[in-house]
């Protein structure tokens, strides 16, 4: 009996996922093939203050003035193109003046912003150089599980190409007020100069991209999701700017025992409490009181993932919309707006 307890231990602690990089003891084969994309991201912004002050602070502090009236930041990004694309966060380069990218190799240039999307807080930034970069591979954020672990590979503090390892804490985390932007939640340590950096699953897939920290607390810090950043790169390329779809609808989440309460043959969906009058939810004749269980051909199992549907849709596309209204399902065809 302890031969095959032995045996079988033996087969376990050799079997390798076919979809992992990742051996039983060591995480470098991952950093080994994401690291030569994740870069150093260095800028130069304008500090709004006067030409006679800066020349009189220069005096005291013996600073030249140009250098009062700039200020320095440090972050991270990675590379998505051969052809020197960078994705970051937004207030990485928010009002940035000079841009320049150190590599995994160490070679420095310097990029310019292609487009950003504050609300979303992602940018887009092009290399200033004519060669091949190496881009890392973008995963499916909506393949994560509770529970995975995961890399941050960026640049905190300066320290560039350091790597840090968790799990997956949590999904559709809402920090502010917007339910467009919900992200994934990670214990893997993250730190100021880690903005813009890759999360990596086992696969060496780049499934979010670090943005935020909970400054009082240890162990949770935030990524945008990397489904969400390739709905944004791809407006920034094609348009130059983020047109988000509008819906008009406040809703809760189902449970069973509002379910019960209703007596409704389902559990589980967004139960609409108002529609905002001349919406495209009211328009197409949705009431408070139905209950959406599909948007678009996508199982709507609760109120987070609507608004993230309805953003990504094109304004002008007519989506069908299954409810529930007086116990029976029906379908609802929709045509989505320009968010406002």
């Amino acid at each position: 009996m302890r031969v095959l307890f032995v045996i079988l231990v033996l087969l376990l602690s050799t079997t390798t996922n076919s979809y992992s990089l990742i051996p039983s003891s060591s995480f470098a084969p991952i950093v080994k093939k994401v690291a030569p994309s994740v870069v150093n991201i260095f800028t130069e912004q304008k500090v709004y203050i006067s030409r006679g002050l800066a020349e009189f602070y220069s005096q005291i502090f013996k600073i030249p003035p140009e250098r009062l009236m700039k200020k320095t930041s440090l972050g991270s990004g990675v590379i998505v193109s051969k052809d020197g694309l960078v994705v970051t966060n937004y207030h990485v380069v928010e009002k940035a003046v000079n841009i320049r990218v150190v590599l995994y190799d160490g070679s420095i240039y310097n990029a310019k912003i292609i487009g950003s999307d504050k609300r979303s807080d992602v940018a887009l930034l092009k290399i200033l150089a004519n060669r091949n970069f190496i881009p890392a591979k973008l995963g499916d954020s909506d393949k994560l599980d509770v529970g995975d672990i995961v890399l941050a590979i960026g640049n905190p503090f300066g320290l560039s190409c350091t790597v840090t390892a968790g799990i997956v804490s949590a999904k559709g985390r809402i920090l502010g007020e917007d339910f467009f932007d919900q992200f994934i939640q990670t214990d893997a340590s993250i730190n100021p100069g880690n903005s813009g950096g890759p999360l990596v699953n086992t696969r060496g897939e780049v499934v979010g991209i670090n943005t935020a920290i909970l400054s009082n607390a240890q162990g949770i810090g935030f990524a945008i999701p990397i489904n969400t950043v390739k709905f944004i790169v791809n407006q920034l390329i094609t348009k130059n700017r983020v047109e988000r779809g509008w819906f008009g609808v406040e809703a809760v989440n189902l449970n069973p025992q509002i379910a019960t309460q209703k007596k409704l043959p389902v559990n589980r969906g967004a139960l609409i409490t108002s529609v905002i009058p001349n919406s495209p939810a009211y328009k197409a004749g949705i009431r408070p009181n139905d209950v959406i269980i599909e948007y678009d051909g996508k199982t709507i199992e609760d109120t987070a993932k609507l608004p993230i549907l309805v953003g990504e849709t094109p304004p002008g596309k007519r989506v069908k919309v299954k409810i529930i209204r007086n116990n029976k399902i029906m379908d609802v065809w929709v045509t989505i707006e320009k968010a406002r």
